[in-house]
């Protein structure tokens, strides 16, 4: 007879959907499918199994959630499992939306920004930029989901009817668009007793869109200069959410990228994952 599963994983790579939209939220059949063929990236420990929503599994084994959300708490609990101890849903969405990680960037990209007004956001997308493109990203949104690549000056009907889906629950926010030349993650630990540990460092591919496509752990000294200020960030990020109520596993994401005269520039912090994070491994601990 196996042995009973140590660790159950619920991964609820939506997470961010449902921050934004509460209980309304339920993911689409072909958004269901995308998230579905993204758990082969999870490297989960020996003997885990992955909950299933009509899953019952015995006593003694521990739940881990990708993000604890209201919906992955309760998936837990249906299968029989100790809900863990966690954040307020209210933290855990305050701490993802990217306002939280903006504050703490301190103007690091020039020119952006944020609104609820499509006025005020039409006017700034109007200005020709540093590149003649803008991008635009909800406020809760996760690999490349809820982004969308604009040219400065007037909008089209359609792109002003998705930015006002796009500000009903929070502000928009609009950043220049770059010219990525290498993507960055570091993940940690921001832990009540322990304060904060940093476990390791990514080297991440998206598409055009920001949609997730791999990574694969890194040295931090392949870094080179730009080590020191990744790490710093991640030190930053976790002693901020500790501050603002969260505990539990985080990542930030950050990206070299060209300016228009050809200077290769370091942005430490772009977002923050207030989650497991792709490509978590054991290094980085359950």
């Amino acid at each position: 007879m196996p042995a009973p599963p140590r660790l159950a994983f619920v991964l609820n790579f939506d997470a961010e959907h449902e921050l934004e939209a509460g209980a309304r939220w339920t993911a689409p059949k072909s958004l269901k499918a995308k998230l579905d063929s993204l758990a082969h990236e999870m490297v989960l420990p020996e003997g885990a199994v992955v909950v299933t929503p009509e899953m019952r599994l015995p006593e003694g084994t521990e739940a881990r959630v990708w993000c604890p959300t209201p919906r992955a708490l309760a998936t837990v609990a249906r299968a029989g499992l100790h809900v863990p101890e966690t954040p307020s849903v209210a933290i855990v969405r305050q701490v993802n939306e990217r306002g939280f990680a903006a504050q703490l960037a301190e103007g690091e990209l020039e020119p952006t920004f944020f609104s609820q007004s499509i006025e005020a956001l039409q006017a700034f997308i109007a200005q020709p930029g540093p590149t003649g493109l803008w991008r635009l990203k909800r406020g809760l949104g996760a690999s490349g989901r809820g982004q969308r690549r604009v040219n400065a000056g007037a909008l089209s009907e359609e792109e002003v009817s998705w930015m006002r889906r796009a500000v009903i629950f929070a502000p928009l926010y609009v950043e220049p668009e770059l010219q990525l030349e290498r993507e960055v993650a570091v993940y940690g630990w921001a832990r009540r007793d322990r304060g904060v540990t940093l476990t390791g460092v990514r080297g991440q591919t998206t598409d055009a869109r920001g949609a997730f496509l791999r990574c694969g752990r890194i040295e931090a000294n392949t870094l080179g200069e730009h080590k020191k200020p990744m790490l710093e960030a991640a030190e930053k990020v976790g002693t901020a959410l500790l501050q603002a109520g969260y505990h539990g596993p985080f990542g930030i994401d950050g990206y070299m990228h060209r300016t228009p005269q050809g200077a290769l520039q370091l942005r430490a912090l772009s977002e923050i994952n207030a989650r497991y994070c792709m490509g978590w491994d054991e290094k980085d601990g359950f």
